[in-house]
């Protein structure tokens, strides 16, 4: 948010992408602008955390309107072991750091690393929900979720909402809260999936689901924006109506 700023300049850009190797990583990264380009040797590795799948691993990256990074990750397709735990790798969830470390009543330097990981560079905001729990990965914002492939800020009311890919039922959007636990791999959409309770956070239904019946077997949701514009005024959200007597 400050890379152009005139007194506090931040000129870096994240990435939150796989990186090839033996064996293969999720990596966040910062790389700085150094006028004419960002190089390569400015690489400052943030997050570096082994995965054992081609699938399932990383999703979006966004600031939110609160100044934080916010960046998520799928369950690596070992939902059994990844997805409804705190103390494991950085999988199955959306995660909120503070790239700039600011500290005091505001963030705080990681209390563990992550299971087969290694991190540095970032403090974990103060608010987030599971500080303070024990063993847990402080970086978590909400859980539950198999691939969280794309999420975005309202820009109007900075609400955040995100689209989890399904199985083999349900595609789903949620809108996403501190803490909330979004239920895979118990359930699917509003679909039992799996034997298990919810016993992490607070469970959020989604907002809305499709099957792939509906729609067509492949039919994988992606993810965009929340919509305010006139050309299309039947995607514009409606304020819930309120009726007396």
């Amino acid at each position: 948010p400050k890379f152009n700023d005139p007194t506090t300049p931040k000129p870096y850009v994240y990435v939150w992408y796989n990186a090839e190797g033996n064996p293969t990583k999720n990596r966040l990264s910062r790389f700085t602008w150094n006028g004419t380009s960002f190089p390569l040797n400015s690489q400052l590795i943030m997050v570096d955390q082994v995965e054992t799948a081609t699938e399932h691993n990383a999703a979006h990256i966004r600031f939110g309107p609160d100044g934080f990074l916010y960046f998520g990750n799928g369950d690596d397709t070992r939902s059994a072991v990844t997805a409804q735990k705190l103390n494991g790798g950085l999988f199955s969830g959306i995660f909120r750091i503070d790239v700039d470390q600011k500290g005091g009543g505001i963030s705080h330097p990681p209390t563990r690393q992550p299971q087969s990981a290694t991190t540095q560079g970032y403090y974990i905001p103060n608010t987030n929900p599971f500080v303070g729990v024990a063993g847990a990965n402080e970086e978590y914002y909400a859980l539950g979720f198999r691939n969280p492939y794309g999420f975005n800020f309202d820009r109007q009311d900075g609400s955040l909402w995100q689209a989890d890919v399904g199985d083999s039922f349900r595609e789903e959007v949620n809108q996403i809260f501190s803490g909330g636990n979004y239920g895979w791999p118990y359930f699917e959409g509003n679909k039992p999936n799996a034997a298990g309770n919810v016993n992490i956070g607070v469970y959020y239904a989604p907002k809305f689901e499709y099957s792939h019946a509906s729609i067509g077997d492949l039919s994988a949701v992606m993810g965009g924006y929340v919509y305010r514009g006139a050309a299309l005024g039947a995607l514009r959200p409606v304020a819930p109506r309120v009726c007396c007597r």
